[in-house]
């Protein structure tokens, strides 16, 4: 293992431990020994492998050696803090860092998915964590393709993607694939630095980030298809996000805000609005 700190930003003063590691089974699960061993404040758990990696739902999570980065981003918060607006908001981190590394421009499905070319290139899975004392911490478990090919992405290939296949600066392209380690975890700590400072202000002005956020989802406009609180399916317009990333849909018997679960989008005839 070997830990970084970002450098200090300008306004807070603030450095972020960042504890980086050729590979580990999971860095949410190297983040929970961290925290139940003692009480730390932010820090980050960053990986060039994860042999035990998950997705939501318990799912599989692709995780080859050298081929993607993996970030658990650790924050402590209140008792009654909720990590799906977070989880969500942080997207926009991984965004960013996309744009800054390989020029790529990525867009965010909603609750969190970050895709490019329409395929998912990044995951994230937010959870809350009791560490030692009682003390609550979100968990952002961020998996990033960077270096995947489409063998390698076997039968994902039509759904997912890697920022090497997307890149189109070649001479950029080769540069990274030659300094393979350095570059996973130097955008592994990137995309810890912005999370972080997107948290800190969440808590201070988290319009403007649920503003970007907007901007940057492709599931706005479309019709899509999710399971109400209820257990009902319904169909639906996704208009809006609300301040807590709840998506605002239109439907037949009104507007219902979707909180978690799977929305997927519908197809023409699949579409006619409504509730079953």
């Amino acid at each position: 293992m070997k830990t970084f700190y970002t450098k200090k930003y300008a306004k807070q003063g603030r450095q972020l431990p960042c504890f980086c590691f050729r590979s580990v089974d999971s860095t949410n699960t190297v983040a929970r020994a961290f925290v139940a061993e003692r009480s730390r404040d932010v820090f980050a758990v960053i990986s060039r492998e994860q042999t035990a990696g998950r997705g939501r739902y318990g799912r599989k999570f692709l995780s080859l050696a050298d081929r993607g980065t993996f970030v658990t981003y650790v924050r402590p918060v209140g008792k009654d803090a909720d990590a799906a607006p977070l989880g969500a908001l942080c997207a926009l981190a991984v965004r960013q860092t996309l744009a800054e590394f390989f020029g790529i421009d990525a867009l965010l499905k909603w609750p969190n998915d970050v895709l490019a070319d329409g395929r998912k290139i990044c995951g994230i899975l937010p959870e809350c964590v009791f560490g030692k004392d009682g003390v609550r911490f979100v968990f952002l478990g961020i998996g990033v393709n960077l270096f995947y090919t489409e063998e390698e992405l076997g039968d994902l290939h039509d759904i997912a993607t890697s920022a090497t296949l997307l890149c189109a600066d070649k001479d950029l392209k080769c540069r990274y694939c030659k300094n393979r380690a350095k570059t996973l975890i130097d955008f592994g700590i990137r995309v810890a630095q912005l999370c972080d400072e997107l948290c800190e202000q969440y808590e201070s002005s988290p319009e403007e980030l649920w503003e970007r956020y907007s901007a940057s989802l492709v599931t706005l406009g479309k019709t899509v298809s999710f399971t109400a609180e209820d257990g009902t399916r319904c169909v639906g317009k996704a208009v809006a996000v609300r301040n807590d990333g709840a998506l605002a849909t239109e439907c037949v018997d009104g507007v219902h805000f979707v909180r978690w679960g799977e929305v997927t989008q519908c197809f023409p005839e699949e579409s006619e609005s409504g509730a079953e």
